[in-house]
């Protein structure tokens, strides 16, 4: 009978309680998101990650203007010491850019040991349905009848803030440059724009 008591009183004084929250305002209730702040939610993220990708797209577009500017660099090392090994005499041009510089990574003088560098944008050198979509964007390797001036020019994508060879490609005529793709007239060339650059011995 004590037992009973004792659960009646605490039931009794946990009902006294809830009454006093009810008065008091204490019962909370769960809110939502409203429609406006979602939208402006999903909105930020949107700029956020578009932001992101223009971001990374430029500096995927550097870091390939970079590697065009080392490869041509590279390039011009393997000419200069071919040219002391050949009485000052410029590699004579082949079918394309890869057959010219063919030997230049065969036999016993390795001018580039790693191979022929080709641009790092796959439009540019590789063959697709129609072809190579732009050639005229791909290395290309001038050399004059005498063999003794050479150009090397790269299409980059943004200005290579750097000191290149500017103006047109007058010294060589036409069939004196190659590319991926073949021979190429010198007046289709240019070193004038500022995504242009051009090494090499003029």
């Amino acid at each position: 009978m004590k037992s009973l008591s004792i659960y009646t009183q605490a039931l009794f004084n946990s009902l006294k309680e809830v009454k006093f929250l009810k008065k008091r305002n204490f019962i909370v209730t769960q809110k939502g998101f409203t429609l406006v702040e979602l939208l402006v939610t999903i909105s930020i993220i949107g700029l956020l990650s578009t932001l992101s990708v223009v971001s990374l797209n430029n500096a995927r577009g550097k870091a390939r203007d970079a590697r065009r500017m080392y490869d041509l660099s590279t390039v011009r090392t393997a000419i200069e010491l071919y040219r002391f090994d050949n009485n000052d005499r410029a590699p004579a041009l082949g079918n394309n850019w890869q057959d010219t510089f063919a030997t230049f990574s065969q036999g016993d003088n390795i001018y580039l040991p790693s191979g022929v560098p080709l641009d790092p944008d796959q439009s540019r050198t590789v063959a697709g349905w129609g072809g190579i979509a732009e050639p005229e964007k791909s290395y290309t390797y001038c050399v004059d009848a005498d063999h003794n001036f050479y150009l090397l020019r790269a299409q980059l994508e943004a200005d290579p803030k750097v000191g290149t060879i500017k103006g047109v490609v007058t010294s060589y005529g036409a069939e004196q440059c190659v590319n991926v793709a073949g021979l190429v007239d010198s007046a289709d060339l240019s070193c004038s724009l500022a995504t242009d650059f051009c090494i090499g011995r003029l």
